[in-house]
């Protein structure tokens, strides 16, 4: 969680819970409006569970039913702001408007990830919302647990002094927000119909066919109950994948507890059916809020784990770098790019020190080298150490026509590939609550389409197969398979071998 996000989150309770003291303690007011009041409070506190309820580790039955407490919550504030508006405060229907709106939103979010359909214009508010949160807090689009909260009025004769400059900040930023959400919400819809409406080709006929992956678990900082890895394994089995992708956190190396022999247990589970074992060592969490150290130490901290990992799990594809915010650090500016070439080259030897049988592999660097993408034409060649180079292939807030362009994009860089290079794409996906799950499936049916289309491409891995921190799976917390799901079902029981490259 952000430091803005959680800084927003305790002024708006400390608010609420000083607005509900003062409605409390004014006996002559009407009890009705009393209840109402008290209650908003009451069901935001409950609403908070909203925070996890879409987690696959934190997620039950009971927790996601506790979360409607929010929009409850939202829609109690509203009523409350209407009572106030009409004792001579005209200005509080902007918190009428703001509650009501964010009621609306969050109810058909609710509802949305039951799988139950809201159509465009819920979709298309649900986006809207988002966009306008992306601007406080980044991830927004793949955290829509992360929302705006309702704002319990105080009772009129209340808003005075500190008070009533505080509700005045608050009716000025709400009211921006309501008008930025309405008025974004037809181009959102604009967005959401483009890819409900958008069909892609079935995947062509390949001499080899493409292989198919999805990361599981979240990112491991730390151990994992045993049933959680069995849970997605047999997610994977279901699906009938090639592999599965795991990403464990630097974090983890310090105290792994019994992360390893449940890593140990998984790979081999794996192997027993015939799959393949994608791994990504991901940089410490420090490096992502306060930047990279010296180039020269993060590869030798980088190194040393990248060796032990391969050395332990053997995996058959290991990326040394991963997600174009790492990928931006590590590469620098361009008179920074030689050193950028020996960090990978580092990396590679540490992974084949640790197993010489393991492919390394490099994404994001399309997105972070700005200037004729050299350190990409780089590593896809032959002469290069990086065995396979990818892709992230997300659509942001952008419509079909966009995510087109980054489709040629990729496909001008694989010209770039040498004759014995091959090409993954290591993530891509769709928040099936903030764009819809059709337009999640489609996506998805979309890259599958163009993958399969070029023979240089060897593989895919989507996102995450569930939700997790973020909200991108194809399962959802309670266990319900989403339209994507059957989508990315590998069509036949083929296993092929990843093959490594002529050296």
């Amino acid at each position: 969680m952000s430091a803005l996000y959680t800084f927003y989150l305790l002024a708006v309770l400390l608010w609420n819970a000083t607005a509900a003291a003062a409605w409390r303690k004014e006996p002559a007011l009407a009890r009705r409006r009393r209840i109402v009041a008290l209650t908003g409070f009451a069901l935001l506190i409950l609403g908070l569970t909203w925070m996890t309820a879409t987690s696959a580790f934190g997620a039950a039955t009971a927790v996601y039913a506790l979360s409607a407490a929010l929009p409850l919550s939202a829609a109690a504030c509203a009523w409350s702001a209407v009572g106030v508006a009409r004792e001579g405060r005209p200005w509080s229907w902007i918190a009428v408007a703001m509650n009501g709106l964010l009621a609306v939103a969050l109810a058909t979010r609710w509802v949305a990830y039951l799988g139950v359909p809201v159509g465009v214009p819920g979709e298309s508010l649900s986006l809207s919302l988002v966009n306008l949160q992306y601007f406080a807090f980044t991830p927004a689009l793949w955290f829509p647990s992360f929302v705006p909260l309702p704002v319990l009025p105080r009772p009129a004769r209340e808003e005075r002094g500190v008070a009533r400059a505080a509700w005045s900040a608050w009716l000025v930023l709400g009211a921006i927000a309501v008008v930025l959400v309405l008025w974004g919400w037809r181009e959102s819809a604009r967005v959401i119909t483009g890819w409900r409406a958008h069909r892609a080709p079935a995947p062509a006929a390949r001499a080899e066919p493409l292989l198919r992956s999805t990361r599981v678990l979240e990112t491991l900082a730390r151990e994992r109950p045993a049933r959680e890895f069995d849970r997605d394994l047999g997610y994977v089995r279901e699906l009938g994948l090639d592999a599965a992708t795991v990403v464990v956190s630097s974090d983890a190396i310090a105290a792994p507890g019994d992360l390893w022999a449940r890593l140990d247990g998984f790979a081999k589970s794996l192997r027993g059916d015939g799959r393949k074992l994608v791994l990504w060592l991901q940089p410490p969490s420090v490096w992502y809020r306060s930047g990279l150290p010296s180039r020269s130490l993060a590869v030798q901290v980088l190194a040393t784990a990248q060796r032990d990992l391969a050395v332990r799990f053997h995996p058959d594809v290991q990326v040394v770098v991963g997600d174009p915010i790492f990928a931006s650090q590590l590469i620098g500016t361009a008179t920074t790019r030689d050193s950028s070439r020996w960090a990978i080259t580092a990396l590679a030897e540490s992974v084949r020190a640790g197993s010489s049988s393991t492919l390394v592999a490099a994404y994001g660097l399309d997105d972070a080298d700005t200037s004729g993408y050299d350190l990409f034409r780089w590593a896809a060649a032959d002469s290069s150490p990086v065995d396979r180079v990818g892709f992230a292939l997300h659509p942001g807030f952008g419509d079909t026509t966009l995510f087109a362009e980054r489709l040629d994009r990729a496909t001008q860089l694989l010209s770039f590939l040498g004759p014995h290079k091959k090409a993954w794409v290591f993530e891509f996906g769709v928040c099936p609550v903030t764009f819809g799950e059709p337009a999640q499936r489609n996506h998805l049916e979309w890259v599958l389409a163009w993958a399969s289309a070029d023979a240089r491409i060897e593989g895919v891995s989507q996102t995450a197969l569930g939700d997790y921190a973020e909200v991108v799976g194809l399962v959802s917390s309670l266990g319900r398979r989403r339209e994507a799901f059957a989508s990315y079902r590998q069509p036949d029981s083929h296993r092929r071998t990843i093959s490594g490259p002529d050296r």
